[in-house]
């Protein structure tokens, strides 16, 4: 493994793999419409360049908003420049998702990186490849959330806990452990999910118990290891020290914030807030994400991996696995709040089990004879495990959130299961676009995702349009009111309108993407 050729080959494979990771994100980024969420985010860049930082967007961190708010800067000036040369633009939505396509086509190194410590150099290879080409983290990637930072810090850290337990010296662990510390800080800058660090150290506790880990950790590390983890947090973070932002963030965890309420799961509506646990959304949501948005041969692979590490659940891969991944699973299975953005950062790991049944394959099959077989058995292999996820991907680009896989209907059945997270205001902008074209001036367009629709009220220079609230009970619909209705903004406040529109008459306009019906344009 350390000769150079084999170096040089591992080297070229990542910056190849990166390269197209990178390039399957930033695919026509900018045709998708930004959702009210993302949208939000741009609205609190507006504040944070006037010099306003505390009180904006301030139940989910800075350090997202940092980036974003760099990349919109930079891509200003190129914008400009271009101009001045005729050169191609940059939409303002690709720019501002800039930052997580290039930190989730990075994640595919870390993936490999703590794949190879664990289960071998195939294995991870399989999973990188499983990171960089499936569909469900490439749609997750190309949204102006927080998860993906998320991900990329977490697993980062938990590479480098990794390897300052397996380092011998104790200055090198020292520093591995303190950067895992600040990896770690870096993950709560970019989302209050804080649950990863005692994960890992659980997962090296139960290791020593097993004798596979002798390194000590708190007698030599911890104390530099955690004030790194805080460190970091603030300075990243720094909004944090602001008790009306600490306020603000108990406020939105408290559920008070989050309306409109509800999430329409396979035409029905279920609660969809953390007061709602026990209730709110089945448990089996995130089981019957992966199941019907995985390709086949990765799920296979997943399964199988699975089983292979209940089998042989002493080993170090075996612990690791296990608590990073279904430890999580369980809890937010459980918890009434689901979204698909929350398996993001399981993902790596969801993989990472997959590259070990595809380790455990390549193994059996150096085994065969005779040699053309082998050759034969391998080439179908790659086929099956490479070509096929990669063909889905490309086939469903740039609309990799309606991707379903055979057992979900594919296309046919498209934004049918989980619409609020597959449609994400696809459409947004065309059908604004096409209200700012038709609607007399001083018009009122309702609609459940406001911050969106100003967004590209403004964008269209017509800001004499009014916007109303559909989900606000002090919003009293008139003659000649624009309204959008959209399977993925379908709440408890707003589905007996939606009822009676989709019953009255025709549409003014319907908006298809992809050959889904994403936004139906209504006048009253």
């Amino acid at each position: 493994m350390n000769s150079p050729t084999v170096r040089r080959a591992e080297i070229i494979f990542l910056i190849v793999l990166t390269l197209a990771a990178f390039g399957v994100r930033l695919y026509r980024v900018g045709s998708i419409s930004l959702a009210d969420d993302e949208a939000a985010k741009w609205q609190a860049i507006q504040e944070y360049r006037k010099g306003h930082f505390v009180g904006v967007n301030s139940e989910h961190p800075m350090l997202m908003k940092l980036l974003a708010w760099g990349s919109l800067e930079l891509g200003e000036r190129w914008n400009r420049w271009a101009g001045e040369r005729r050169w191609m633009r940059a939409r303002e939505e690709a720019l501002l998702r800039l930052p997580n396509l290039f930190l989730g086509a990075l994640t595919s190194i870390v993936v490999y990186l703590l794949g190879r410590e664990m289960i071998g150099t195939v294995g991870a290879g399989a999973a990188a490849f499983f990171w960089a080409f499936t569909p469900m983290p490439v749609a997750l990637n190309r949204i102006l959330k927080e998860d993906t930072l998320l991900t990329f810090f977490t697993l980062l850290a938990c590479y480098l806990f990794w390897r300052g337990k397996k380092t011998p010296d104790d200055v090198g662990a020292k520093r591995l452990f303190t950067w895992s510390g600040i990896c770690f800080g870096l993950s709560f800058a970019s989302k209050y999910v804080f649950q990863f660090p005692g994960l890992t150290v659980v997962v090296w506790h139960a290791a020593g118990q097993a004798g596979l880990d002798r390194r000590p950790f708190y007698k030599l590390f911890a104390g530099r290891f955690w004030l790194a983890m805080g460190l970091a947090f603030v300075v990243a973070n720094p909004t944090i020290l602001s008790p009306a932002n600490d306020l603000s963030i108990l406020h939105y965890m408290g559920g008070a914030a989050n309306i409109p309420h509800g999430y329409n799961l396979n035409g029905h509506l279920y609660m969809n807030k953390f007061g709602s646990t026990p209730f709110g959304l089945p448990w089996y949501f995130y089981l019957w994400v992966l199941g019907v948005k995985t390709p086949l041969p990765v799920l296979a692979a997943i399964v199988t991996g699975v089983l292979l590490l209940l089998v042989r659940n002493k080993s170090l891969a075996a612990i690791f696995l296990r608590v990073m991944f279904f430890f999580p699973f369980l809890a937010f299975s459980l918890t009434g709040a689901k979204w698909i953005r929350y398996l993001l950062p399981l993902l790596p790991f969801l993989f990472l089990t997959a590259g070990y049944a595809v380790e455990e394959l390549y193994q059996r099959m150096k085994r065969i004879r005779p040699i053309p077989a082998r050759g034969l058995a391998l080439v179908l292999a790659v086929l099956v495990l490479a070509v096929w996820p990669a063909v889905e991907v490309m086939a469903w680009n740039p609309y990799c959130p309606l991707y379903l896989n055979q057992l979900g209907g594919g296309r046919r059945d498209a934004a049918k299961f989980f619409p609020q997270d597959e449609l994400y205001d696809l459409g947004l902008r065309e059908a604004m676009e096409y209200v700012c074209q038709v609607a007399p001036r001083d018009s009122t367009v309702a609609v459940s995702n406001p911050v969106a629709v100003s967004y590209y009220l403004q964008r269209f220079g017509r800001t004499d349009i009014h916007v109303g609230e559909l989900f606000n009970l002090n919003y009293v619909t008139r003659p000649g009111d624009y309204v959008l209705v959209q399977e993925s903004r379908r709440y408890f406040e707003t589905q007996d309108l939606f009822y009676l529109l989709e019953r009255r008459s025709p549409p003014l306009k319907g908006i298809v993407i992809d050959d889904v019906l994403t936004v139906r344009i209504y006048r009253l």
